[in-house]
């Protein structure tokens, strides 16, 4: 039988999982104590917290638990990614239902450690809770290393670029919900399940984009946040993705609705004369009108800003 051990020896375990220092930000006392301290740092800090909850962000079914919990972690520390700023730190919040195995913890634990790894950021803290469902929050912590990026600022002219191709986490997910493995849906249930926050375009693009949001909920839902916090309007062209629309069409799925309203792909989207020399792909321009339009040949039609997940909305991710 699976052991469930109380909560200061599970708190114990998992520091024994995370290493105590790593990163710019190592800690003056080890992780484990009341709360964190830092070294101090001339750059500004940069703060965002992220949660993903069990039936809401995913289902067991779809992954071993080390891999939704580095997801998890990832996926906060895109919205670092997207101002431009060097992750340092993590503190993650677990709420465990009673049945979770210390094994299973384990699984939590090793997953966080991956991807702190990849992130170069020491975990420096955190709480341990019961509850009902399994959730995972995490507060990251970065650093500036030269002009943050925000949502305001696209320009008249800009191109519309993204990291990501938009639709292919979404894509993934649909087929992680409807259980259909089509030829070729590897790629796109991988690019969902093992997402990697942008932090090196993150960085790139400061100073030089005029604008920037990660992706986590939806091409145009996003898009619009940055239209509206930069008084403009935007047109996408979209280029085929022939691969993509063949797999959704396998599955039963709009593969134009993915493309506008997937999210959680948590690459970047940002605006500006070029690429900036980053690895993306043109999807649109910034221009004078209001709204958000779609143009494929000399059709022109407008995009519904609200489309994408809206936790409040009616719409559930996993359903």
């Amino acid at each position: 039988m699976s052991e469930r051990s109380g909560e200061h020896a599970r708190i114990r375990r998992l520091l024994g999982r995370l290493q105590a220092s790593r990163g710019p930000d190592a800690l003056l006392v080890p992780n484990g104590d009341d709360a964190a301290v830092f070294a101090a740092s001339a750059e500004p800090l940069v703060a965002t917290v992220d949660v993903a909850v069990e039936g809401v962000h995913f289902r067991r079914s779809f992954a071993e638990l080390d891999v939704l919990a580095r997801r998890a972690v990832i996926g906060a520390a895109s919205d670092l990614a997207a101002m431009g700023a060097r992750p340092s730190a993590l503190l993650t919040a677990l709420v465990l239902p009673a049945a979770l195995t210390d094994d299973e913890l384990d699984r939590i634990g090793d997953g966080i450690e991956q991807a702190a790894r990849e992130l170069d950021a020491v975990v420096a803290g955190g709480n341990l809770s019961g509850g009902d469902a399994l959730a995972i929050t995490t507060t990251a912590l970065g650093r500036l290393e030269g002009a943050a990026l925000t949502r305001a600022g696209a320009r008249v002219g800009d191109g519309i670029f993204v990291t990501a191709p938009p639709g292919h986490a979404a894509l993934g997910l649909a087929s992680l919900l409807k259980g259909d493995s089509p030829e070729g849906i590897a790629r796109y249930r991988e690019a969902w399940l093992v997402p990697t926050a942008a932090i090196e375009a993150g960085l790139a693009l400061s100073g030089r984009a005029h604008s920037c949001i990660d992706v986590s909920d939806g091409l145009a839902q996003d898009l619009g946040h940055i239209c509206r916090a930069s008084g403009v309007g935007a047109t996408l062209e979209l280029p085929p993705d022939e691969s993509f629309e063949r797999c959704a069409a396998a599955i039963g799925e709009d593969p134009e609705s993915l493309r506008l309203t997937g999210g959680e792909s948590y690459g970047l989207l940002f605006t500006a004369p070029d690429a900036c020399g980053v690895d993306a792909l043109r999807v649109g321009t910034i221009d004078s009108e209001p709204g958000l339009r779609w143009r494929e040949g000399a059709q022109l039609r407008a995009i519904d800003e609200a489309m994408g997940f809206d936790h409040f909305g009616g719409r559930e991710r996993d359903e």
